[in-house]
């Protein structure tokens, strides 16, 4: 199930993007200001000044839904959308009219991204960090300074000592390469390709490095 696109704090944008009423303001929350990403639900949050009027909301070049990923009704006036393949993607809001004809309030344009890629991880050090061969466990994330919480499953990887290449699936080191590992050298760097996939369905490879550490490398972990 395909997880909700947020980040730790939110932007308040106030738009008056092609109203057609002359005396109404739209406030939207979003995840990231006008960015939305590709083929991943994003949650906005719809206000303006005539919040107790009913009105309607639809996208071009992405669907809308105001439930969350596991079926649930979201907050009012918060929605879900899921971009498809568009650079740009369009919100408008209607209203009614007094004659009860259906006048848009406004067009929200959103910028349409491809979720960045993630750093690899093994154990707590992020890549390009130093190891030792204590710590087995790899994975990807995004760091702390990408304000972004999606998944990502760890499909294989390779790992280069020097010459040698070592191989696996899943997302643990063999003990072939812890041991290799520990022989290394102060500084030396073991270079890892893995491939990975997102919750946008999309497989990335990505190609890094670690720098051993020295024996008392779990006091150097950044």
């Amino acid at each position: 199930m395909s997880k909700l696109t947020t980040i730790k704090l939110l932007f308040i944008i106030l738009i008056p993007f092609n109203s057609a009423s002359q005396d109404s303001m739209v406030v939207v929350s979003t995840s990231n200001y006008n960015v939305v990403y590709r083929d991943v639900p994003n949650l906005i949050k719809i206000g303006f000044d005539r919040m107790t009027e009913p009105y309607y909301i639809s996208c071009r070049g992405c669907r809308i839904s105001d439930m969350d990923t596991l079926g649930n009704y979201l907050p009012r006036h918060q929605f879900l959308i899921t971009p498809g393949p568009p650079r740009l993607v369009f919100v408008d809001l209607w209203t009614n009219s007094d004659t009860n004809n259906r006048v848009k309030l406004a067009t929200l344009e959103f910028i349409n991204r491809n979720l960045p890629d993630p750093a690899v991880y093994i154990g707590g050090v992020k890549e390009e960090g130093q190891i030792g061969s204590e710590e087995s466990w790899i994975f990807v994330k995004y760091p702390p300074e990408v304000l972004l919480d999606n998944r990502f499953k760890l499909l294989n990887w390779t790992v280069k000592i020097k010459r040698k290449r070592y191989s696996g699936i899943g997302s643990h080191l063999t003990p072939q390469v812890l041991e290799r590992i520990q022989k290394m050298k102060y500084r030396s760097i073991m270079e890892i390709q893995v491939e990975t996939i997102g919750e946008d369905n999309r497989t990335r490879t990505l190609e890094t490095f670690f720098y051993r550490a020295k024996d008392n490398w779990k006091d150097m972990s950044e």
